[in-house]
């Protein structure tokens, strides 16, 4: 599944270097103390405190699952999430889904949506294929990056 590779790859160890490319003072980024793997990103400006996989902007994830499974908590802030594919026309676009926008765009390079959390934890089921087609009328081919960007829990 996607979803334990963005967890694995993002997980706190004490004393690590931060996980996003600019975390602001004011970001949290911290592992639960449960019995599962769960990690915590908080923050008053949530455009500029994120958890970005893989880290390194040259480096791509390259899966090729169509499917981007995550669970998350709703912490009853605002929340997005970004993946950035590639379509068979040799085009990244992103898909932004966020609990704070209410329309659908459809622009270019990106298409944004809403997204709708339950109280407590939230299995997302993203299908890149299915999004991409219905989006731009293309096929799926990888996914290149994910950004998760604050307030949630992973």
């Amino acid at each position: 599944m996607v979803c334990l590779c963005v967890v694995s790859a993002v997980r706190v160890a004490p004393g690590a270097p931060p996980l996003c490319s600019r975390a602001p003072s004011r970001a949290v980024f911290s592992r639960c103390c449960t019995a599962s793997a769960a990690s915590r990103s908080r923050s008053g400006t949530r455009s500029t405190t994120y958890i970005m996989c893989p880290v390194d902007p040259k480096k791509t994830l390259d899966i090729k699952l169509p499917f981007l499974v995550m669970i998350m908590k709703n912490l009853k802030k605002y929340f997005t999430f970004e993946v950035q594919v590639l379509d068979d026309k040799n085009v990244h676009r992103r898909f932004r889904a966020s609990n704070y926008q209410s329309t659908i765009r459809v622009k270019p390079f990106i298409c944004t949506m809403p997204m709708r959390l339950d109280d407590g934890w939230n299995q997302i089921q993203f299908n890149l294929s299915d999004f991409m087609r219905r989006a731009y009328r293309t096929s799926c081919i990888k996914t290149l990056r994910v950004q998760i960007h604050a307030n949630c829990r992973i």
